[in-house]
């Protein structure tokens, strides 16, 4: 699948450089060891990781490239969240390349280069799909509670969604206090609490933040298509074909997938059918998302991906672990953990009522004028 200029789909068009990458952060010799690691850290992100992750440019994917970015297509984004899910990489660089795409072009260089970390705050409740409107800004002090922000503790500073704007705050800026949201899979998310906390006000199109918000979404979906394919490849009998990259390529996110042979068990045929149906409506919603500009169409073209791909990640990561018996279940086997993660996560995608609103919206007919009278 094309997914930019020259038909390029990962960061600066280049699989190979992506599971370059990966390797070098992920190494698939210390298999998940490293990742449940850095995932339970109490201090949140390792800035070496971090540093690593952001020179490979994958925190500008969807900045134009006369902005420092790579100026790829919403289909680039989506490659990249799949191949982190197929690592389980716990850092939260999805998030904070929207971040990095709403700040001003002023305020990008450092954070390109991971050298700052600004995270998105901008769910007030848990399951919400659409920023929240509960957090308000007042002569230049913020007032509410954003939740949900991944590795929190690590940020330098957090970047804001407002109902009209957006504010940077600083990590230690006085009035802002960080609760612990502790997740099942071992993570560290936090509520942030502004309670007169200095804000910095920044220009913001509303337009471009819903655009940012969809295609971040949609990667996150990706990022559980990943996690599903990782924990199928974990359940396959040795020496079963499987529809993924031939042994010693490089990874192919997005590509067309070979027809695997039978598989030995067929509970494994029915966890790749959906494996592939939930390929199929990231791929095609990631194809349509940026020439969908009416947002309440957009919008529903992303959750009925969020719905999918919710659903998939739980079936293919609990039938993976069911397929191994007892021992596949416990968070200590790899398939296991995989399926911990995913309990984790699905809940982070929004919920299903948010999601099943915004496509009611979409489907519902124009409100015309009133009848004269």
């Amino acid at each position: 699948m094309s997914g930019g200029p020259a038909g390029r789909t990962p960061a600066a068009g280049k699989p190979v450089e992506l599971a370059i990458g990966l390797a070098a952060v992920a190494p698939a010799a210390e298999g998940m060891r490293s990742v449940r690691a850095r995932r339970a850290a109490v201090a949140g992100l390792d800035r070496a990781v971090w540093r690593e992750l952001a020179s490979f440019g994958w925190l500008g994917l969807r900045i134009a490239e006369d902005a420092g970015g790579a100026g790829l297509d919403p289909r680039a984004l989506c490659a990249l969240g799949e191949a982190l899910g197929e690592r389980l990489l716990p850092e939260p660089l999805l998030a904070a390349s929207l971040a990095a795409r709403l700040l001003p072009a002023s305020l990008r260089a450092p954070v390109l280069a991971g050298a700052r970390v600004v995270l998105p705050a901008w769910r007030d409740s848990p399951g919400a799909v659409d920023r929240g409107h509960g957090t308000v800004l007042r002569d230049g002090l913020l007032f509410g509670r954003k939740r949900d922000v991944a590795m929190a503790h690590g940020a330098d500073a957090f970047l804001v969604l407002l109902d009209a704007g957006l504010a940077l705050v600083a990590s230690d800026a006085p009035g802002l206090r960080l609760d612990a949201e502790d997740a099942s899979d071992g993570s560290r998310h936090a509520a942030l609490v502004f309670d007169g906390a200095p804000a910095e006000v920044l220009a913001a199109d509303t337009a471009e933040i819903g655009q940012a918000l969809d295609e971040a979404l949609l990667a996150e979906c990706a990022y559980l298509l990943g996690l599903a394919e990782r924990a199928f490849s974990l359940a396959r009998p040795a020496g079963t074909p499987h529809g993924g990259s031939r042994p010693g390529a490089p990874p192919s996110p997005f590509a067309p997938q070979p027809s695997p042979a039978a598989p030995s068990d067929p509970r494994l045929g029915s966890l790749r059918r959906d494996l592939n149906l939930t390929r199929a409506v990231i791929e095609r919603a990631a194809g349509t998302l940026e020439g969908a500009p009416d947002p309440v169409q957009r919008a529903a073209i992303v959750s009925r991906a969020a719905l999918r791909s919710a659903s998939a990640a739980i079936m293919v990561a609990r039938g993976a672990a069911q397929l191994q018996g007892g021992l596949g279940l416990t968070a200590g086997s790899d398939v296991g953990f995989c399926l911990h993660v995913a309990q984790a996560l699905v809940p982070r995608l929004g919920s299903q009522a948010a999601h099943r609103a915004r496509i009611a919206r979409a489907a519902a007919p124009p409100v015309t004028g009133a009848p004269a009278g």
